[in-house]
């Protein structure tokens, strides 16, 4: 796969690693793959990192103590913004 046009072609050589890997307790798990390129310049070799661009693929999911506190902060802030509103209306504390 290349990156900057991306188009994919079958040509060259490369090695392919295969990893056995075992999760448990989450519903999913993403991946990102990396690549070492080496490609030859002249007499010199030069040797890049390829990262595989489509790891935007995550599905993003909230964790439920967070909309959890964020709404009990919310309603915190209703509270006080009502208090001082009838403080203010009543001139008692």
């Amino acid at each position: 796969y290349n990156a900057g046009d991306g188009t994919i072609t079958l040509e060259g050589q490369g090695q392919e690693k295969t990893f056995s890997v075992e999760i448990g307790g989450f519903t999913r798990v993403h991946f990102d793959v990396y690549g070492f390129e080496t490609t030859e310049q002249g007499q010199e070799f030069r040797s890049t990192w390829d990262i595989n661009p489509a790891s935007h693929d995550c599905t993003y999911v909230p964790v439920p103590a967070a909309v959890f506190l964020t709404g009990l902060g919310v309603g915190f802030v209703g509270w006080l913004r009502r208090k001082k509103l009838l403080t203010d209306r009543t001139g008692k504390p």
